[in-house]
């Protein structure tokens, strides 16, 4: 049968090699491309905040908070720094605290306990014109 249809096992033969360096190429790609996305980094997102901060006060919002310091107002970012949970503002004490693991951070950001090891982002942020709010770059 073999001697009928010579070309058949070379035609296999090519199949399969190109079937491999297909197979080879997308092992190599496919975690190179995920590096190199990771690396790209998104634009900044500004979200207004249109109300006023009291002196000492605090405006709480889902992705951030702006606490009024005595060197003027900051943006906080409520993600946990040890796995993401949305961080809880106690007033009583000022600190932000995780309600997942309990770390606890100051109103300035810095990490006073838990298994978080690393402060809070602080995000850009300028006043509105008028001085009734804020512009937050996240």
């Amino acid at each position: 049968m073999a001697a009928d249809n010579p070309g058949k096992g070379e035609e296999r033969r090519r199949f399969l090699a190109g079937l491999l360096r297909v197979a080879v190429i997308s092992g190599i790609a496919a975690p190179l491309a995920a590096f190199l996305k990771f690396h790209l980094r998104k634009p900044p997102r500004l979200v207004t905040v249109a109300k006023r901060l009291r002196p000492g006060g605090f405006i709480l919002e889902p992705d951030f908070i702006i606490i009024d310091s005595s060197s003027g107002p900051v943006a906080l970012s409520r993600r946990c720094t040890h796995l993401g949970c949305r961080l809880n503002f106690n007033e009583e004490k000022r600190e932000l605290v995780c309600p997942c693991h309990h770390s606890r951070f100051s109103a300035a950001g810095k990490r006073i306990a838990g298994p978080a090891r690393r402060n809070l982002a602080r995000f850009p942020l300028r006043r509105l014109g008028d001085g009734k709010g804020f512009v937050v770059e996240i």
